[in-house]
């Protein structure tokens, strides 16, 4: 497969994840204005969001590509699916992680604030 074909695959599955990446975006800057009223839930909203859409990216691009990557290696069918289940494990894990940062966020007090 040429190089081109691989590239458009990887944009149009960025281009799918737009509207998750743009959220995410809005949210970091959100997070980051607020760092002086709510330092803590700022902070621990900012390392969520920051690894949410990394990971979003990174994940979105590498398995789309991947497949078509193996296939032109002669991967064949048993390996291509156990590595793309261990690869959504682990970016399964790190997007829970992520997510978990911004649930904890929303529920951390600041402290000596009582709030």
């Amino acid at each position: 497969m040429e190089l081109i074909n691989v590239a458009q695959i990887a944009l149009g599955s960025l281009i799918r994840g737009a509207p998750v990446y743009i959220v995410q975006i809005v949210g970091i800057i959100v997070a980051a204005q607020n760092l002086g009223n709510f330092p803590r839930r700022s902070r621990l909203a900012l390392s969520g969001l920051l690894v949410a859409l990394i990971n979003g990216f990174i994940s979105s691009v590498l398995l789309s590509v991947f497949p078509i990557l193996a296939v032109s290696r002669d991967l064949g069918a048993a390996n291509l699916g156990i590595a793309l289940t261990a690869l959504g494990i682990f970016f399964a894990i790190i997007a829970a992680v992520g997510w978990g940062l911004v649930i904890m966020a929303v529920f951390a007090s600041e402290k000596g604030t009582g709030g």
